[in-house]
């Protein structure tokens, strides 16, 4: 009866072994896009290219041209832009945007370095679901810049583009009613896209709007809210300071005649 017992332990225990070395944790092997349309808590892999490496957005997640690559404990090898890489992990959902939860780096593998990723270049009409966790170039005027969000509109529709830290960028140089351009990857904040770039680089300003750029002093005087430009006032200004100074002249000289 023990021996018995022993073999039945014996063959249960290969049974589990088994399966798990010849048929390894049963990720299923799909595209991103694919990936990106399933519910939370299923084991996939994808393959794709890293379009911002982990510690630029964020020290816990990065992007393939597509979807995010997540890890609470930060453990990625170490990857550059341009890298082809294979990730299998577990789908989760965080605001709306779908990611890949990885265990270790080791869920990681690097197939090939240095490849290329054009951003797709859209019209703010065309951007949709789809194209999220994706690189977009976007070109328009500059309707708002408030903080570090900056809202471009290129009469197709409108955009938020969102500047981290990591852009290093002064923003003050971004002004309302410049033409410009940027690329950045698209995220999903719940019900809101928004474009972030990954650094200055992925911003150029094509054109500056010389009404807003040229703005003259402005004053307001009084309750009635008139708007006095200074620089036209300025001859006026001059011509007025030669006359009280010549009239100081000859005042002076009859004082000294008296």
């Amino acid at each position: 009866m023990t021996k018995k017992l022993t073999n039945f332990l014996f063959i249960l225990v290969l049974g589990c072994i088994v399966p798990k070395i010849v048929f390894g944790d049963n990720f299923n092997s799909i595209d991103i896009e694919k990936a990106k349309s399933l519910e939370a808590n299923q084991k996939v892999k994808v393959q794709g290219i890293v379009i911002v490496e982990p510690g630029v957005l964020s020290s816990q997640f990065f992007y393939l041209n597509g979807i995010q690559i997540y890890s609470y404990k930060k453990d990625f090898p170490q990857l550059s832009i341009g890298d082809e890489v294979s990730v299998q992990g577990v789908i989760s959902k965080i605001k709306g945007e779908t990611r890949i939860k990885t265990s270790t780096k080791n869920d990681i593998k690097i197939l090939n370095r240095g490849m290329t990723v054009s951003p797709q270049i859209k019209e703010i009409k065309e951007i949709n679901f789809q194209s999220i966790g994706y690189l977009i170039k976007i070109s328009g005027k500059v309707i708002e810049r408030t903080g570090m969000n900056v809202s471009v509109n290129d009469n197709t529709g409108e955009i938020l583009a969102y500047f981290k830290k990591c852009v290093k960028m002064d923003l003050s140089t971004i002004k309302e009613g410049n033409q410009i351009e940027i690329t950045g990857i698209l995220t999903q904040n719940n019900d809101s896209w928004r474009l972030t770039p990954r650094s200055a680089d992925d911003v150029k300003i094509l054109s500056v709007d010389q009404n807003v750029q040229s703005k003259p002093n402005l004053y307001l005087l009084g309750s009635t809210a008139k708007v006095v430009d200074f620089q036209k006032l300025k001859p006026y200004f001059i011509a007025s300071s030669i006359i009280l100074f010549l009239a100081l002249i000859i005042l002076l000289i009859i004082k000294n005649k008296k």
